[in-house]
């Protein structure tokens, strides 16, 4: 049987972040024996990711950053790694490279380096902004993003998106491109209060009203402003408990808002983990004040686990699939987040809303046959 072999670009923290937890688990939910799957980041940890794709056939090729986390470091890093992709494209004969990017400029950068080497280049929109809000830096980014969003729609390219709003910020109006529902394993999520009472009793959480995050610690997940909600929560119910799921490079500055707000007994920092299934259980409502998204797969985990869920304005309602998702203007004050995330104090039933997700567009298995679909079109036509 002939063999489809697909470069996926850039996966880092594989399972982890939202983009690679996304990617990850179309990789897990293929069904296809055509499908040869490589990755290529900057991902370090030698565990069971890189053992699954070696044993499906596939490889890992690992780039080594630079360390330094100022703009000269980031710009190496860009080319860094679009040189190390040049290399690996050239030395394999992919039949689909399929290029993950925030904005336009990783994107066609991503493009330049790959494209001589492989015909069928899939550009997948999964944000709807840059990772840098304010000063000289921002307006380069945008500028950049605007320049190559140009360059790069005059190509010949499968334009992909996250969501419509994650399309609209990637593509020009005139260019076509499709959604792919970033889909979960639905029953996964499905409450369980068996699991509930354990996570709480290992958190030690088990009287708290427990507010959960699950995001990167970046400018985009705005962190700054939920510790400032979460402060005016604390004020009316100091029985509240925040949860912290992930890592990031802000995180020594989330910690130090913190210890400042005088607030460290009611946080708790847990770190990464591919777990996060289990932790929503633990939770009483969910919150995302995100600046710019393009659709976070946290939010129909959320929904998909019976949470009451609040999101700031900024983010798409697209991702609104139940009545538990309300938003809020990120203009509006911390007093008023903090009313509504108290009004979820109260006891609510968690149902199963498996066939309510579902239908909706967001089951894994629906997504990544469609995306399986169009890997196996390319490589034929």
């Amino acid at each position: 049987m002939e063999k489809v072999k697909v470069l996926e670009l850039p996966i880092s923290n594989l399972g982890r972040g939202g983009t690679e937890v996304m990617v990850w688990n179309w990789y897990h939910n293929f069904s296809s024996p055509e499908l040869v799957i490589d990755f290529l980041g900057d991902y370090s940890r030698n565990d069971e990711y890189i053992k699954s794709i070696n044993s499906n056939h596939g490889e890992y090729y690992k780039y080594t950053k630079y360390t330094s986390p100022k703009i000269f470091g980031k710009i190496i890093n860009t080319f860094g790694i679009m040189r190390y992709a040049k290399k690996i494209a050239k030395n394999n004969d992919y039949d689909v490279i399929h290029i993950h990017a925030q904005d336009a400029f990783i994107a066609f950068t991503y493009y330049l380096a790959v494209k001589p080497f492989c015909k069928k280049i899939i550009i997948h929109s999964h944000c709807t902004g840059t990772d840098v809000n304010s000063g000289v830096l921002m307006k380069l980014k945008r500028f950049l993003h605007k320049v190559c969003r140009c360059l790069l729609n005059s190509k010949k390219v499968i334009r992909l998106a996250c969501s419509k709003a994650a399309g609209e910020w990637m593509y020009p109006p005139k260019y076509k491109f499709e959604v792919i529902n970033n889909g979960i394993d639905v029953k996964k999520f499905t409450y369980n209060e068996e699991v509930r009472n354990r996570i709480r009793s290992e958190l030690k959480v088990d009287n708290k009203f427990v507010i959960g995050n699950i995001g990167r610690f970046s400018i985009q997940k705005n962190h700054e402003f939920l510790l400032d909600i979460f402060n005016e929560v604390l004020k009316k119910n100091p029985n509240a408990v925040l949860l912290l799921i992930g890592d990031g490079p802000l995180e020594n500055k989330i910690k130090e808002k913190i210890k400042n707000l005088g607030i460290e007994k009611s946080v708790i920092f847990y770190g990464t983990t591919s777990s996060t299934n289990e932790l929503y259980q633990a939770m009483d409502c969910f919150v995302l004040s995100s600046l710019f998204e393009g659709l976070p797969i946290v939010l129909i985990e959320a929904q998909a686990a019976g949470l009451k869920t609040l999101c700031s304005d900024a983010i798409t309602q697209e991702a609104k699939i139940t009545g538990l998702l309300e938003y809020l203007p990120l203009s509006g004050t911390q007093e008023k987040w903090a009313e509504k995330i108290l009004s979820y104090n109260d006891r609510y039933e968690r149902k199963d809303l498996f066939k309510e997700v579902k239908n909706a567009g967001y089951d894994i298995k629906q997504s990544a046959k469609r995306l399986e679909e169009i890997y196996v079109r390319k490589m034929h036509e």
